[in-house]
C-alpha cells in the first residue's frame, strides 16, 4: 500500500525543474526565471529550482502547487502541470489535490448592485480553506468564492456558469455561494442543489462539512439544510 508522501520525502528530490520543461506545460523560460528568483527571495532556493520545491503538502496529505508556482502557471495548465510533476517524482497521481475552485475561474459579478472591488478576493481566504472549496470540484459542485457578491449578481453568474459547464458536457449537481460581506476568517457558506434526486441540499451541506474537516477547519452547523454553515478559520 502506498504511503502518502511527507514533506521531507518530497523535498529530498533533486529533479531540476528546467531540465524537464519539455515534459511540462504552461511555464516558459522567462516565467521559470521569475519563479526561481521568487524562491531565492524567500530563502527556500539556493540553486536551480527543483521540481519538489514547487509543490506543497496540504493538511490532508495530498499535494498541490505552492503559491509562487501557482501564480506563474496559467489556469488551463495547472492540472496538467501538477500531474506531470508528480509523475516525474514517481508519486502516485492519487495524491494530487485539487488546485482551485472551478467556479472561481469563470464567474464574475453580473448585474445587481455589487462591484467586483467589494468582493473579498480568493487570496483573502486561508490556503486550507481554499483547498476545501477546491475539492468540491471532484463532487460536481461549484463555488463563487472570490468572485460574485450578493444574490442579485451571484444568481445570474451561477446560471451562466452552469449553462457553460453543462454545454461542455460537465455535470453540475450544486453550488456553494459566498456574499461580498463575508469575513474570510469566518465565512458563512450557502449552498443549493440543482439535482435533489442525486444530491440533496442536506447532502451538499454534509459534503462541505467533510471537506472542512479534512482540512482541520472547525465550523458551526446544526445539520439543517435551511441553515448556512459558519466556518471558523484559524490563520496559518
Amino acid at each position: 500500500m502506498l504511503q502518502k508522501p511527507s514533506t521531507n520525502a518530497v523535498a529530498a528530490s533533486n529533479i531540476v525543474l528546467r531540465d524537464h520543461l519539455d515534459d511540462l506545460v504552461g511555464l516558459g523560460p522567462t516565467k521559470l526565471e521569475q519563479l526561481e528568483a521568487k524562491y531565492a527571495q524567500v530563502g527556500s532556493n539556493t540553486g536551480p529550482l527543483t521540481l519538489a520545491e514547487v509543490l506543497r503538502e496540504r493538511r490532508d496529505g495530498l499535494l498541490a502547487l505552492g503559491p509562487p508556482a501557482r501564480k506563474l502557471i496559467s489556469n488551463p495548465y495547472v492540472d496538467r502541470f501538477l500531474d506531470d510533476a508528480l509523475e516525474l517524482l514517481d508519486i502516485d497521481l492519487g495524491y494530487a489535490g485539487y488546485y482551485h475552485p472551478d467556479f472561481n475561474l469563470r464567474a464574475r459579478v453580473h448585474g445587481g448592485t455589487c462591484k467586483i472591488e467589494t468582493v473579498n478576493p480568493l487570496r483573502c481566504y486561508s490556503l486550507p480553506f481554499r483547498d476545501a472549496m477546491a475539492d468540491l470540484r471532484g463532487h460536481s459542485v461549484v463555488t463563487n468564492i472570490g468572485q460574485s457578491g450578493c444574490h442579485s449578481c451571484g444568481g445570474p453568474a451561477i446560471e451562466n456558469l452552469v449553462e457553460e459547464l453543462e454545454d461542455a458536457g460537465t455535470e453540475v449537481l450544486g453550488a456553494v455561494s459566498f456574499s461580498a460581506q463575508n469575513d474570510p476568517d469566518s465565512p458563512s457558506i450557502g449552498y443549493e442543489s440543482f439535482d435533489t434526486m442525486t444530491m440533496s441540499d442536506e447532502d451538499i451541506g454534509h459534503l462541505i462539512a467533510e471537506m472542512l474537516e479534512r482540512q482541520q477547519i472547525s465550523y458551526d452547523w446544526s445539520g439543517d439544510e435551511s441553515q448556512a454553515i459558519q466556518a471558523k478559520i484559524v490563520s496559518t
